[in-house]
């Protein structure tokens, strides 16, 4: 490829040279000649050599940027609440307890919920406080799984009271034996029994209790009249025994001429027991309110009061403090059809008294 000359051409440059030697003297050298024609060629050569190539600027580089970080969901907490557990309480307890736990919720800052009941993977960090109304068979599985809530239960055990357990016990034996006082004082010559689970926490050792009752009154209660026999009498079955099992203990002993019946709880899960007794013209005494074509043979209700040391309880518990433990008291109620005189409900009232303050040993003491 052939250069591009910015300066004079050869042709002109060799002119040049002609030119300037002839202004030369003669006498100038060969010398001083050669070195003019040297420096004439060299600067033909300088102006046709190639044309600097322009260099680009050197790229800036630009700091990358770091990327813009996602933002991060934090998931909102739910709000924190007190729960009530309902299973194995009667319904009109239940609703007291539930209208109570209410307000003592709201004035902790807390919402209030009511279940029937509850599995351990279902208490979730929210969850404050539980509040059994019938102590369940896995709370110790309970308060274990769940450390950071508060439990308080309602208990016929010998459950101990925890760092995170408060208790409220009922005394079975306590209500057995008022129970057996109740019915020799009520019935006409001690003719009465009671219908009692035997596979509860104190097993047999209810009727018992029950029986001792009555002979704190009369000491041996027999009738005086036929059949003669030890009174008061009782009928243990299984918990889960229905109304026909239990109708036929009952005909069995009627025959003795049965004038009144303690219904424990148990015997009344099946709604058809009740009214099967009152239909013969039986008086009844139990533990729970029952319903109302029953009330006219209903001579009164012996319940524990579980709504008055819950209420005691609540505020520590709400407030994350455990290891409370309180007595339920027993009382009287639903007594408005007169089956019992004021002076035999005066009378079974103090043994109550006597009974919470120690006076009184509801079962038989061991022989020494």
């Amino acid at each position: 490829m052939r250069l591009p000359c910015r300066g004079p051409r050869p042709g002109q440059i060799s002119g040049k040279i002609h030119a300037m030697m002839r202004t030369l003297p003669p006498a100038a050298s060969w010398t001083v000649r050669l070195a003019l024609t040297a420096v004439l060629c060299l600067s033909a050569l300088a102006a046709c050599s190639p044309a600097p190539t322009p260099t680009a600027p050197a790229a800036t580089e630009t700091p990358a940027q770091p990327p813009t970080p996602e933002p991060t969901v934090t998931p909102t907490p739910l709000p924190a609440k007190a729960v009530l557990i309902t299973a194995g309480a009667d319904a009109q307890t239940a609703q007291q307890a539930a209208e109570m736990l209410s307000a003592a919720a709201a004035s902790a800052g807390l919402l209030s919920e009511t279940r029937e009941q509850v599995q351990p993977a279902e208490i979730g960090p929210e969850w404050k406080a539980v509040i059994f109304l019938s102590a369940p068979q896995n709370l110790a599985e309970l308060t274990a799984a769940a450390p950071q809530t508060q439990f308080l239960a309602v208990t016929g055990q010998d459950t101990q009271a925890a760092g995170n357990l408060s208790v409220v016990r009922v005394r079975p034996e306590f209500q057995a034996f008022v129970a057996g006082y109740l019915s020799v004082i009520t019935a006409a010559d001690w003719r009465s029994a009671a219908l009692l689970p035997n596979d509860g926490p104190l097993g047999t050792r209810l009727e018992e209790a029950y029986k001792n009752g009555g002979a704190y009154f009369c000491g041996i209660c027999n009738s005086v009249y036929g059949p003669i026999m030890r009174f008061p009498a009782a009928i243990s079955l299984p918990s889960s025994s229905d109304a026909v099992a239990w109708q036929v203990a009952v005909d069995e002993l009627n025959k003795n001429y049965i004038y009144l019946y303690y219904v424990s709880a148990e015997a009344a899960r099946d709604a058809r027991i009740l009214p099967y007794l009152a239909s013969q013209n039986i008086i009844l005494i139990g533990a729970q309110t029952p319903p109302a074509e029953v009330m006219p043979r209903w001579a009164a209700t012996l319940q524990f009061d579980i709504l008055t040391p819950l209420q005691e309880a609540l505020p520590q518990v709400l407030a994350g403090q455990g290891g409370q433990a309180l007595n339920a008291g027993l009382r009287l109620v639903d007594t408005q059809s007169g089956l019992i005189s004021p002076a035999r409900l005066g009378m079974a009232e103090k043994v109550i008294q006597e009974l919470s303050e120690g006076w009184i040993e509801p079962f038989t003491p061991p022989l020494q």
